[in-house]
């Protein structure tokens, strides 16, 4: 009807990320200037050093763990600088332990041994003298930190021994220190890391396997609550049990 030819461009959608133009061609940003592009877009996300290797662009968080929460921003940063970038899969451990020792300070908690880290599960441990007021906000708040799990083990009273226990509930079997008994699985309830979880299908069907050869599993770990109990670890075993529809399990109990 016009005589004229009508182009139609599609917007790509907005990330989020500050307007930096890609380098003209399709190339790649000064490496500074990339460096500098992607302390600002992630800045508190404990990015803490951005480094060079084998033409890829390091990002170190204070663990991979966190790092991998922000892959959305990094696939758009790959974009826009026109660098590949990678995160360092190795944690900071000194940075890691730190925020340990503020939050255990902060919960006014005197630790007896550790804080000790444990790369190979994500893991940081420490012994207390007193449990926390709310154990597990404690251990959120450090996952959130950190990506790793805080795991506290209470230090038994030098006058335990003379101490009155606590009678077991109706049903409850009575427990001597780290003996290993058969609790309800109907009792047990995970806390706000383990829900948090993403469980390994290969992994989870792997753990059913096995109990169901062998009849049994590993004693899980898991703590007293008013409601019963709360794991600690184990939480394959807990779900390959539940899998079998097995009404207790073992556990060492603290």
């Amino acid at each position: 009807e016009t005589g004229w030819v009508l182009d139609l461009i599609l917007a790509s959608k907005p990330t989020g990320l500050p307007a930096v133009a890609a380098a003209a061609g399709g190339g790649r940003l000064e490496i500074n200037a990339a460096y500098a592009l992607c302390k600002s877009v992630l800045e508190g996300s404990t990015l803490y050093r951005t480094s060079l290797k084998d033409g890829v662009i390091v990002l170190s968080f204070i663990s991979p763990q966190v790092g991998e929460r922000y892959e959305r921003e990094i696939a758009a940063l790959q974009e826009q600088t026109g660098w590949p970038l990678r995160i360092n899969p190795q944690p900071n451990q000194g940075a890691i332990l730190e925020v340990a020792r503020t939050l255990l300070n902060r919960a006014g908690l005197t630790v007896l041994k550790g804080p000790s880290i444990y790369p190979e599960r994500a893991e940081v441990a420490a012994t207390v003298t007193t449990q926390p007021d709310d154990p597990e906000a404690l251990a959120e708040q450090f996952f959130q930190q950190t990506g790793y799990r805080l795991v506290l083990a209470l230090a038994a009273a030098p006058s335990q021994e003379q101490q009155p226990k606590r009678a077991p509930a109706q049903g409850e079997p009575a427990i001597e220190d780290t003996a290993v008994v058969e609790i309800p699985l109907s009792r047990i309830r995970l806390s706000s890391y383990h829900q948090g979880l993403q469980l390994d299908p290969t992994r989870l069907e792997k753990a059913v396997q096995r109990a169901r050869t062998m009849g049994t599993v590993p004693p899980i770990q898991v703590r007293r609550a008013r409601d019963g109990y709360v794991l600690v670890d184990g939480l394959y075993r807990l779900r390959a049990a539940e899998a079998l529809g097995w009404e207790r399990i073992r556990a060492t109990v603290s």
